[in-house]
């Protein structure tokens, strides 16, 4: 496997409403599913390779899952588009990652630029990371990885990974590395890519 990196970035400020991780209030809501359009990857080209990335169906979101010691789920009120955003908890602090359940698979030879990005509001000075992670079929598993600082608001953070594939797994982690007890993340319009420029600049 040939593995390159591109630069991680973040657009801080760029839509409004904060989220107070710390907030005792749940938060959760009880929402019915919305509109099925939502769910399905969408037909944009290049096409989005996620289920249900703007996280509008199911209660928690269906397609995706946690890992550590969180509790998914939606919140309606400080959703950044559409109706839900998907909500993560840290139960005990630590490491608290939301990804896809079932890995996109991409397949065929050459090398292949994936973008990743995702829309995250956390408590202010919280480190949130986004990776792209490639599954060989021969095992293991390459990470590439940005971190920033949240800002208190909606913001864009995004990653790119130039590798060459055949019949690999390609997935997308958003997640937290030193969550508090108690802390929250809210993750909206996850998206995943494959860039034929290389420059991740379609979507």
């Amino acid at each position: 496997m040939d593995a390159g990196v591109d630069a991680g970035e973040v657009d801080a400020g760029l839509d409004g409403g904060t989220w107070d991780g710390g907030a005792e209030d749940g938060g959760l809501e009880d929402a019915g599913v919305a509109d099925a359009g939502y769910c399905v990857t969408d037909a944009g080209d290049p096409p989005n390779l996620l289920f249900n990335p703007g996280f509008e169906c199911g209660v928690p979101p269906d397609g995706w899952s946690v890992i550590g010691n969180a509790q998914l789920g939606v919140v309606s009120a400080l959703a950044r588009n559409g109706a839900q955003s998907a909500r993560m908890v840290s139960l005990d602090g630590g490491v608290m990652s939301l990804y896809p359940a079932t890995p996109p698979v991409t397949g065929g030879p050459g090398i292949k630029t994936f973008c990743a990005s995702s829309w995250v509001n956390g408590t202010p000075g919280s480190t949130v990371r986004i990776s792209v992670q490639v599954y060989p079929l021969g095992g293991g598993v390459q990470d590439t990885s940005f971190s920033a600082p949240l800002s208190g608001g909606w913001e864009r953070i995004a990653v790119s990974a130039r590798t060459t594939l055949t019949d690999d797994q390609v997935t997308l982690r958003v997640w937290m590395p030193d969550a508090k007890k108690g802390e929250a993340l809210l993750v909206d319009d996850a998206e995943l890519w494959v860039s034929d420029g290389g420059k991740c600049a379609e979507r």
